[in-house]
């Protein structure tokens, strides 16, 4: 199969993981919101948010050097899976001890011990992340799609079940652990049928380049991950676990699409920016065409969600519940900006900018955290945070363009402009659409209502990107139609 099949089968796969693993994921949320607390999920985000920052540590530098490089001879690959090993036990037995601090920042009962539970997951994790890089290097993403659905549907079956029968956070964290597990020993298995069991070989010295390479990036992520959960961690720590329970609702109601949609092309562009790094041209065709299917498929999703938020939170949370639509119309379009800037991270590996990563993370880091505290402590207000994500990220979106992609791909402002806005200008009149119908229908029952606002913003959209935006319409279809 040529290159670009391949690159096309790897998307579809992951696009249909992303569908089913959506789905389960708002069926998940919609059970549990009306058996949980809102301080039972604000706790658990807080776990959540210390156990990805930990995570960094293991998930993201040797993983990245992995796909990125094309010739690591075994023994490298071997150094490298068990330095990983290595760091993920270090990494998890300092949070074990450490733990006990945690109640200190964070008010809810048995939040030490619940820490040290769930963070039972960096271990799982730590032995199967380089094979899921490898299998992602060789556009594997048949099997990893299946696995991430068996996972899905497992994570909800058991903090569901778990939950009806009065576990409270616990039936969150079981299900965790138990998706981590699935996915450990699947990995391995992986891993034995394609002959990538590491051997009993520690060479740190045949590594120092993909080390140094490794460290840039766990810096870079560590980064960027405390600038992406600074306004939760500052909810959490200045608010409180209800507060940070309903602004956590709100950030994974707005995360979904991002979360979930955009790994159909991102999960591939590292990869893929690595085979063609000789060929610019053939990266800015390849980057632009990412960036304007990235934006149709989010901006009429993102912007949709804002028309429909009232009935989407009534439907799938229930009542008690209603702080969260304010909230989470603010959050998608701080989503919608982020998820922009999202392939410019594989830009920047794939021509060599292993730094940048890092640079440009420290420079959010001195403006967001610290603006979001501030803004939490004068106002109180979880709108107030959100707001401040949005013009955040509004900012770095233009920054991004003339640090980042002019210098790596030349001037291109008028097509990335393009690329950018044209989806977000008929997706805001779409939206426009469906706020009009909605006020027309407002005495529908909630259920017909959401489902005829959906389907006549659909229809609308379909609409109008055959009238103005009918080139991007045949460029999606066709990258669905390739085998």
């Amino acid at each position: 199969m040529s290159f670009l099949g391949e690159a096309s089968r790897a998307v579809r796969w992951t696009g249909m993981a992303t569908s089913v693993t959506t789905v389960v994921g708002f069926v998940q949320i919609a059970v549990l919101a009306r058996i949980l607390e809102p301080d039972v999920f604000g706790a658990f985000a807080f776990l959540t948010i210390m156990v990805a920052l930990c995570e960094i540590f293991t998930r993201v530098g040797f993983s990245d050097v992995v796909i990125v490089e094309q010739d690591l001879s075994p023994d490298q690959l071997s150094t490298l899976y068990w330095i990983n090993v290595f760091v993920g036990l270090l990494i998890y037995a300092s949070l074990y001890f450490c733990a006990g601090l945690l109640s200190l920042a964070f008010d809810y009962p048995g939040i030490s011990d619940l820490a040290r539970l769930i963070g039972v997951t960096l271990v799982f994790g730590t032995f199967g992340i380089q094979f899921q890089a490898l299998m992602r290097k060789s556009l594997a993403f048949r099997p990893l799609s299946i696995l991430n659905i068996c996972q899905a549907l497992l994570g909800a079956i058991v903090a569901i079940s778990l939950a009806y029968r009065g576990f409270g956070i616990l039936s969150l964290v079981y299900s965790v652990l138990s998706v981590q597990a699935l996915r450990m020993v699947v990995l391995l298995g992986f891993a034995k049928h394609y002959g990538w069991i590491p051997g009993l070989v520690f060479r740190p010295g045949g590594v120092q380049e993909q080390l140094k390479f490794g460290a840039f990036r766990v810096g870079a992520a560590i980064i960027n991950g405390f600038n992406s959960r600074a306004d939760q961690i500052a909810v959490g720590a200045i608010l409180g676990p209800t507060a940070l329970g309903y602004y956590n609702m709100a950030f994974s109601i707005a995360i979904k699409p991002f979360s979930k949609i955009n790994p159909v092309l991102t999960a591939v562009a590292t990869p893929i920016f690595s085979r063609i790094q000789s060929d610019p041209d053939a990266m800015k065709r390849g980057y632009r065409k990412g960036l304007r299917i990235l934006m149709f498929i989010n901006a009429p999703l993102l912007l949709g969600y804002i028309a429909v938020a009232p009935e989407f939170v009534d439907l799938v949370l229930g009542e008690g519940w209603e702080p969260v639509v304010r909230v989470s119309q603010f959050l998608v379009l701080y989503v919608l900006f982020r998820s922009a800037n999202n392939l410019n991270l594989g830009l920047m590996l794939a021509n060599g900018k292993y730094r940048w990563p890092l640079y440009w993370n420290s420079a959010i880091l001195l403006v967001l955290p610290l603006s979001i505290a501030l803004v939490a402590l004068v106002t109180e207000s979880l709108e107030a945070v959100a707001f401040v994500m949005v013009l955040g990220y509004l900012s770095f979106l233009v920054a991004g363009y003339f640090l980042t992609i002019r210098v790596l791909l030349g001037k291109c402002g008028v097509q990335y402009l393009g690329d950018l806005t044209l989806p977000i200008v008929v997706a805001a009149l779409m939206c426009f659409g469906v706020v009009t119908l909605s006020s027309l229908v407002n005495e529908v029952a909630v259920l017909p209502r959401l489902i005829s606002l959906v389907g006549f913003g659909m229809l609308l959209y379909f609409l109008l990107s055959l009238a103005l935006q009918r080139d991007r319409c045949r460029e999606l279809l066709h990258l669905i139609a390739r085998n």
